[in-house]
């Protein structure tokens, strides 16, 4: 057979030649200088007669990817290293030779198709080695672009623009968006390797195809998506007020031991009737809201509330508290019957003057608790900007072309998931019920903190809970996920095995590496190998995604988060111009 050629030793192309054992699945090959870098992908040109055909044999093309590089003088033992290190002599002062380097290459078969190639990129399965002294050549973009997008090719609908061959820049490299959405995704790398930035890249991609997402934000990540222009106005942020209400009464008063003080036993005895309580004095008959808030507010003697109405918050919960007290220790025999007719439990008959100081305990330890909740909702809303608060109806986060980014900054981690696990839970409820008509991507950054390996309090086990719901049964009902951490030996490992697609970047934590190593079965030994070497925003793409696992570079997104800081000492600069401007206006000194 005639070589193309690319494949001629004497050409720009020509990377090799096929030495020593080869196998079906891989090959080694003896490098030319300088010509190849690990996972670059070369092609192999062979001749292969089928088992009992007569005919000529078929000429084909073996792909195949460069997994590691070995490079070894023969000539220069290292007995003579020592040697001249002892003596601190320079290797050139003597008469070894250090040119005769040999330089093999171990390399992965990928797969074969005929020579003239095939429009849909598919490679078939090799089931015979190459031949050695076959030659190696560096196959042309359009090539390798065409078999590294494969079928992808032929459905530019669920193309996903998102990167570029690491060691070919000019090759584009599209992924398969329609696996990612049904089939779970996780983006997994060490804190600055660029975990957000490939989301906010695959997002504005998802966008352009009018996909359904709602991102849970601990940080702020994504509040500059609605800066784009493209996306300003498919865009809507949401700051999270915490839902008491829908919690029960044994958690909130979890919640009030926690930011409060300690609740003693006989409070807690008597919490959940205050909850009860709390939750049902607000009602929608605007005539009788209006009675229940004057009687309120007269009983309390704090009459701002006619002005500034009542919310349902722990400082209505504090505030009934109070009332409670009030009314037991002034013995007001119409006030317990209004508390009992409006839903504090058996409060009329069951309640005595003593229990006036247990009520005073649950009163101080929910203020308490209702401030620390109220800094860390204004904190919240900061964060998020020019956002609104999340709907009761959360089907309203689900639209077409819409992105809904929850903003959860300013919360504890236990808030967060909390709040995560009541809106997860609903939409995944009305997409099985159907009340829901749009399929749905749930994006969860920091995803350990709502999937966690152990979980440690209620809210999250409830969290992991329903992410193991929906990483499990989700593709059933159209609710997809992409999971993001840092840490992803914290993720519990079956939600992250349900994942059918990676996106891996640098990652230098041992037990991350052995973790990743174990779950993701389409990721080898030597591209894992890798990891701790990976530069920011590189990654290894594996599983349905792609044709096959390939290095690439991440394609910069449109969108720029929050924790995409300013030199420290230039916005030290920027504050301290300010604040000298602030004080010349009133004229300070």
């Amino acid at each position: 057979m005639t070589a193309p050629t690319g494949s001629q030793p004497g050409n720009d192309r020509y990377v090799g030649t096929l030495v020593g054992e080869s196998t079906s699945r891989e090959f080694r090959l003896a490098v030319a200088h300088e010509t190849i870098r690990e996972q670059d992908i070369i092609a192999v040109d062979a001749q292969l007669r089928r088992p009992g055909a007569s005919e000529m044999p078929e000429r084909i093309r073996i792909w195949a990817k460069v997994q590691r590089i070995e490079r070894v003088n023969p000539l220069f033992p290292s007995e003579a290293g020592h040697e001249l290190a002892a003596t601190r002599t320079d290797p050139f002062d003597t008469v070894l030779s250090l040119s005769r380097e040999m330089v093999t290459a171990v390399c992965q078969i990928l797969g074969a198709e005929p020579l003239d190639g095939n429009r849909e990129g598919k490679l078939d399965h090799l089931r015979y080695p190459p031949q050695p002294a076959s030659t190696a050549y560096r196959p042309d973009a359009k090539d390798i672009a065409r078999v590294v997008l494969g079928e992808l090719q032929q459905k530019q609908q669920r193309a996903l623009d998102i990167a570029t061959l690491s060691n070919r820049p000019e090759v584009d490299v599209k992924v398969d968006g329609h696996a990612i959405v049904t089939r779970h995704l996780a983006i997994l790398a060490m804190t600055g390797a660029g975990k957000s930035w490939t989301a906010r890249r695959i997002i504005e991609e998802l966008a352009k195809k009018n996909y359904p997402i709602v991102i849970f934000d601990p940080h702020g990540d994504y509040t500059g998506l609605a800066d784009v222009p493209e996306l300003r106005e498919r865009v809507t942020r949401y700051y999270a007020r915490f839902p008491i209400f829908e919690e029960d009464g044994e958690t909130i008063a979890e919640i009030v031991s926690t930011l409060g003080y300690l609740l003693t036993d006989t409070m807690r005895a008597r919490f959940d009737d205050v909850f009860r309580a709390a939750k049902s004095f607000i009602v929608d008959d605007e005539k009788e809201m209006q009675e229940r808030t004057q009687w309120l507010a007269e009983t309390l003697k704090n009459h701002e509330l006619l002005t500034n109405g009542i919310k349902p918050d722990l400082w209505l919960l504090a505030m009934l508290a109070e009332a409670g007290e009030t009314v037991l220790r002034s013995e007001d025999t119409t006030g317990k019957q209004k508390l009992t007719d409006w839903g504090w439990p058996k409060f009329m008959g069951g309640y005595s003057k003593t229990d006036s100081r247990t009520l005073e305990g649950i009163k101080k330890r929910s203020r308490r608790a209702a401030k620390v909740l109220h800094r860390m909702e204004l904190t919240n809303q900061k964060i998020a900007r020019s956002a609104q608060p999340i709907p009761t109806d959360r089907k309203q986060l689900v639209n077409y072309g819409k992105i809904s980014v929850v903003a959860l900054a300013g919360y504890t981690s236990d808030f967060q998931a909390t709040i995560y696990s009541i809106i997860a839970d609903d939409l995944f409820e009305a997409r099985v019920s159907g009340e829901l008509k749009l399929p749905v991507l749930l994006l969860l950054e920091e995803a350990h903190n709502f999937a966690p390996a152990r979980a440690m309090t209620p809210a999250e086990l409830r969290a992991i809970s329903i992410t193991k719901q929906i990483a499990q049964e989700g593709r059933k009902f159209g609710v997809g996920l992409i999971l993001i951490s840092q840490r992803p030996s914290r993720l519990d490992e079956t939600t992250l095995s349900q994942c059918n697609s990676y996106i891996i970047m640098r990652m230098v934590n041992p037990a991350d590496q052995k973790f990743v190593r174990n779950v993701v079965e389409t990721l080898a030994e030597d591209e894992a190998k890798l990891l701790p070497d990976l530069d920011v925003g590189e990654a290894i793409l594996s599983g349905q995604l792609i044709n096959f696992p390939v290095l690439v570079r991440i394609k910069k997104p449109e969108s720029q988060g929050e924790r995409e800081e300013k030199d420290a000492f230039e916005a030290l600069k920027q504050a301290h111009e300010a604040a000298q401007e602030a004080q010349n206006a009133l004229g300070r000194p």
